[in-house]
């Protein structure tokens, strides 16, 4: 899953927190500049299955509005 406009201080453990809400996450990826270390402003959220990830886009449009998942839609 990934997911656009994230605040600059986002970090994988609170990605994690909010998304488990939904289903096991698997992993987190938080792309940084390597410059200055800063986070790109996106994220990817990988769930243990398809399900779980499609349960998070049920409540996208409230909690993430820029949430997708690549080849979905």
């Amino acid at each position: 899953m990934w997911q656009e406009q994230l605040p600059p201080d986002a970090q994988h453990d609170w990605l994690r927190e909010v998304f488990s809400a939904y289903g096991k996450v698997a992993y987190v990826s938080v792309p940084k500049y390597r410059a200055t270390g800063k986070i790109k402003g996106f994220a990817f959220v990988e769930f243990d299955t398809p399900e779980e990830a499609k349960k998070t886009l049920e409540v996208r449009t409230f909690l993430f509005p820029l949430c997708s998942i690549p080849g979905l839609f």
